[in-house]
């Protein structure tokens, strides 16, 4: 969490905004400060400011938390994702996962990574572990153009260069998220403000050594 952006308690933030008296027991606790009287909710199922009706967002929590609960009880897991705040889907995923069969899992796992704009390294090494105990791959989870692209990387080649783009200000640079485009890699490297120089990480990899390549960044999962 930035400086910007700080969880406070339901009191503190009571005091500054009357109007909260109103919002949901259940939204209490995930009260984060931007501004000197600008509040937020950064909930699973609800992530807003909280400005004007504070009905509203209470009818949207509610509504949202039936959806899923509807949508788990018919096992419909990848509606039920999709309802869930993008910040906290992964998190979602790694307590649900158990549920999911084969290739189901596979492919929301795919979805979910692929949406996904800040890692929690320990939640996806969680989820990577269990697939890999499970004896799931997510080679499996591939198209048939994501499948041939990386066959053909490594047709004449045992090894290739990829790379990760990171700023030291996160201290990001290690991860399972690598490209084949060291344009690319330097964009990912400045896409967030700060005082730090942008770095590029490059490495050789084996086959053996990729989980998965998806199209859409050119990415390449590296076992780590």
């Amino acid at each position: 969490m930035n400086k910007h952006c700080n969880k406070v308690s339901y009191s503190e933030a009571l005091k500054v905004n009357a109007i909260l008296h109103k919002l949901n027991q259940d939204l209490r606790d995930y009260i984060y400060k931007i501004d000197e009287d600008l509040y937020m909710i950064k909930h699973p199922f609800v992530t807003t400011l909280l400005v004007g009706d504070i009905d509203v967002v209470n009818k949207l929590y509610v509504r949202k938390m039936a959806i899923v609960g509807n949508a788990l009880n018919k096992r419909d897991y990848e509606k039920a994702v999709s309802f869930i705040e993008k910040p906290f889907r992964a998190d979602y995923l790694n307590l649900m996962k158990t549920s999911i069969s084969g290739l189901n899992l596979l492919k929301l796992i795919k979805c979910v990574w692929i949406d996904s704009e800040y890692i929690n390294m320990k939640t996806w090494e969680e989820i990577f572990v269990y697939i890999q105990e499970s004896g799931l791959s997510l080679y499996e989870a591939m198209n048939k153009n994501e499948k041939k692209t990386l066959e053909d990387l490594f047709k004449d080649n045992e090894k290739i260069i990829v790379y990760r783009g990171y700023s030291s200000t996160h201290n990001n640079k290690k991860g399972y998220s690598f490209t084949l485009e060291q344009k690319l890699a330097q964009w990912f490297s400045t896409r967030f403000e700060t005082d730090k120089e942008p770095e590029i990480f490059e490495i050789e990899i084996k086959k053996s050594d990729v989980m998965a390549y998806f199209s859409h960044e050119k990415e390449i999962l590296v076992r780590i």
